[in-house]
């Protein structure tokens, strides 16, 4: 198991009033949005997320890098929790529906959109599944992870919400 996710996606947890455990390479999530749980891991070349690597982060620039964007998506997953979890009032996102101008998603097949910078490389950023997460993530792409959870967890939210309306 990598320690720095499975502490990263702990904190989070724990911010979040989730439950979280280990259970080989996965960390656990409960409750979770599907099922019972949701799942985070890490195998040889990217992070991922969901029953069945819903969400992927690595590829050749595997490393810090994508665990910063996968931060990022964590982040964005447990927001309405954390804010919850905190008595704060949700955040009201405007609605996004193509991704931010700096960024295009690029669809693979009938089930993969992959993000991509039109500025630079990122890692590989990969859904199996709806891209509505790759869209909502590239409007956090300029803002570390570190910086993002404040803002999810200032009172206002403002910060947060203005991230989305960006171009």
């Amino acid at each position: 198991m990598n320690e720095e996710l499975a502490a990263y996606i702990t904190r989070l947890c724990e911010l979040s009033g989730h439950t979280a455990w280990i259970d080989d390479d996965l960390i656990l999530v409960e409750p979770g949005e599907d099922f019972i749980y949701d799942a985070f891991t890490r195998r040889k070349g990217y992070y991922a997320y969901g029953h069945v690597d819903r969400y992927l982060y690595g590829g050749p620039r595997f490393g810090s890098a994508s665990f910063e964007i996968f931060k990022k998506f964590a982040i964005m997953h447990f927001a309405a929790d954390i804010r919850a979890a905190h008595q704060l009032p949700p955040l009201n996102l405007p609605p996004v529906t193509d991704a931010h101008p700096g960024f295009s998603i690029e669809f693979h097949e009938p089930t993969s959109s992959l993000l991509t910078s039109k500025a630079s490389p990122i890692p590989k950023t990969f859904t199996a599944f709806s891209p509505a997460a790759l869209v909502s993530l590239s409007y956090l792409m300029g803002t570390s992870s570190e910086d993002l959870l404040s803002l999810v967890l200032d009172p206002s939210g403002d910060g947060y919400v203005a991230l989305y309306q960006q171009s």
